[in-house]
C-alpha cells in the first residue's frame, strides 16, 4: 500500500467515487461539497481528492471507471457509484460487489435525471406521470444491478445541475447518517 494510505488518519472518512468519464462524478462531488459551481471537469485524473469544508475529516476521492478495482478498495469507507444512464459500468458492479462483500456501505447514483425529465417533459401531464418516469427509471437501474449480482439497496436519482431537486438531499442525509454511524463525524 502507498504511504498515502499509511497516512490516514483513525478518525477519517474516505468516500470513493467512480462511473465513467463525463458521468457527473465531478459535479456530484461538488454538489456534495456545497459548491455553488456546478461545472463538470473533463480532464480530471485518474484519481483525484476534494476534501469537504465543513467535515475536515471527509475525503472525497474521485475515480474513473477502470480505475477504482477491487484491490484498492480497502482503504476506503464508503463507495458511490455514478453513471449518466440506467446501465452502469461493469468494472463499477464489480467493485460494488466486493465492497458490499466487505460491509462497504455503497451508493448508486443516476445523474442527469434533469435532463431526462425536461427530454420527456411533454408527455407528462400531472407530477404522478413525473413520478411513475422516475420510478421507471430507479426500477431500471435496480434490475440492471440485480441482474448483474449487485445489492442496489440505496439507488439515488439526482440533478447535478440542481441538486436541490429529485433525490439529492437524500443521498446528503443517507451520507451524513452513514458518516455518523461509523464513529466518525467531525464538524467545523
Amino acid at each position: 500500500m502507498g504511504s498515502w494510505i499509511s497516512s490516514k488518519r483513525p478518525d477519517a472518512v474516505w468516500i470513493a467515487v467512480t462511473g465513467p468519464p463525463a458521468g457527473g462524478k465531478t459535479s456530484l462531488i461538488q454538489a456534495l461539497r456545497g459548491e455553488e459551481d456546478m461545472q463538470e471537469l473533463s480532464t480530471s485524473p485518474p484519481k483525484y481528492q476534494y476534501n469537504h469544508p465543513r467535515y475536515p475529516n471527509v475525503t472525497f476521492w474521485e475515480f474513473k471507471s477502470n480505475y477504482l478495482s477491487c484491490s484498492k478498495l480497502d482503504p476506503y469507507d464508503i463507495l458511490i457509484i455514478v453513471s449518466s444512464v440506467d446501465q452502469f459500468a461493469s468494472e463499477d458492479v464489480n467493485v460494488a460487489k466486493e465492497a458490499q462483500t466487505k460491509d462497504k456501505p455503497c451508493y448508486f447514483v443516476r445523474t442527469n435525471i434533469d435532463k431526462d425529465s425536461q427530454r420527456c417533459a411533454s408527455t407528462f401531464s400531472s407530477i404522478n406521470d413525473l413520478n411513475r418516469f422516475l420510478d421507471s427509471i430507479t426500477s431500471a437501474c435496480v434490475e440492471y444491478l440485480s441482474e448483474r449480482g449487485a445489492q442496489p439497496s440505496s439507488v439515488f436519482l439526482v440533478s447535478n445541475t440542481t441538486p436541490e431537486i429529485y433525490q439529492f438531499s437524500l443521498l446528503q442525509d443517507s451520507l451524513e447518517k452513514k458518516i455518523k454511524e461509523l464513529n466518525r463525524y467531525v464538524q467545523h
